[in-house]
């Protein structure tokens, strides 16, 4: 009876001693400290072993995190660190400076999308083709024409495939949906887009939004005003008429933020090369609203996007 407690008394001992050990572990386990973000970006992701992991406390060893910078400018330095064995990160500490891309335009090839790489130490513009794209983390990216790609090399590897010119709208997800325009959806269009030109026409004569302004509180006297204000601003060559070229940037500013705005010039135009007013005040459905279903008007006011396509024109059929 003896011996069984004593061999009892020796095994707690040791457990005991292996549960220390294994806390004294955890307390003193190898951890890098956290990856500040550099001025005007961001940390885009940690991950650790495929599985996102805070951003904000010590990392443990194996974490991966990937840097980001603010829109507008450019990553110079490792845009990934690892947490390292002896709780260093390696690579070197990102900087984000302006990015070259934002007033540089490609010629050559004109349909290329320009990049910034590092080269001797400083931030360049790159306008060239990929041959592939790597295998990575998916990050989407918005072409102008309202359709999403998966990476920023991708949509550049379509682009040169198709030897014509895809800009970027922005670095991020498109807000349209990737989904066909259905035929209520188009049918609601017009009047979304009128009760966006109403709020438009509030900023540039306001400075402010008026929250219960409404389109339908319009009579039709009010509406066509509304319609004439983004008509006159459109019209650059002030002769009452609208062409594709008038239209243009403001159709793909449109594209990746509502993705029934290409049905929707497409049905306008009407195979005109031109459209006047009154076709202008038809296409917005002015004189209809109570048609419309009651529903506010989605405000897109501050995200458009920076760059329209390239007058080698890739415009009118956008297959992709």
């Amino acid at each position: 009876m003896g011996s069984a407690w004593f061999i009892a008394l020796i095994a707690s001992l040791c457990i005991f001693k292996v549960a220390v050990h294994a806390q004294d572990n955890a307390d003193n386990r190898v951890t890098c400290p956290p990856l500040p973000a550099p001025v005007n970006g961001l940390v885009y992701t940690c991950t650790l072993n495929g599985q996102n992991v805070t951003t904000t406390g010590q990392q443990p060893v194996g974490s991966i995190c990937e840097l980001e910078c603010d829109e507008g400018f450019a990553l110079l330095g490792s845009t990934s660190r690892n947490c390292l064995e002896d709780g260093t990160w390696d690579g070197r500490e990102g900087v984000c400076d302006v990015d070259p891309c934002l007033h540089h335009t490609c010629e050559k090839p004109r349909y290329a999308i320009c990049i910034s790489e590092e080269v001797d130490g400083k931030l360049k513009p790159i306008c060239d083709c990929p041959e592939s794209c790597p295998d990575g983390p998916v990050r989407p990216v918005c072409s102008v024409y309202g359709k999403q790609y998966d990476s920023l090399c991708q949509l550049r590897l379509y682009a040169c495939k198709r030897r014509r010119s895809y800009p970027l709208a922005y670095k991020k997800p498109c807000i349209a949906s990737q989904e066909p325009c259905g035929k209520e959806e188009l049918k609601e269009f017009p009047h979304r887009l009128l009760e966006w030109f109403l709020h438009l026409r509030e900023i540039d004569e306001l400075q402010q939004l008026d929250p219960n302004s409404n389109i339908r509180k319009l009579d039709n006297t009010g509406r066509e005003k509304v319609a004439k204000w983004k008509f006159d601003e459109l019209d650059r060559k002030h002769d009452g008429l609208l062409d594709r070229r008038d239209l243009r940037e403001f159709r793909y500013a449109l594209m990746p933020l509502e993705h029934c705005a290409d049905d929707f010039f497409q049905e306008c135009y009407a195979g005109a090369r031109t459209i006047d007013l009154e076709r202008w005040n038809e296409c917005l459905k002015v004189h209809d609203i109570e048609e419309a279903p009651r529903r506010m008007a989605e405000f897109f006011l501050n995200v458009v996007p920076k760059q329209s396509p390239a007058e080698d024109g890739a415009e009118e059929d956008e297959e992709a």
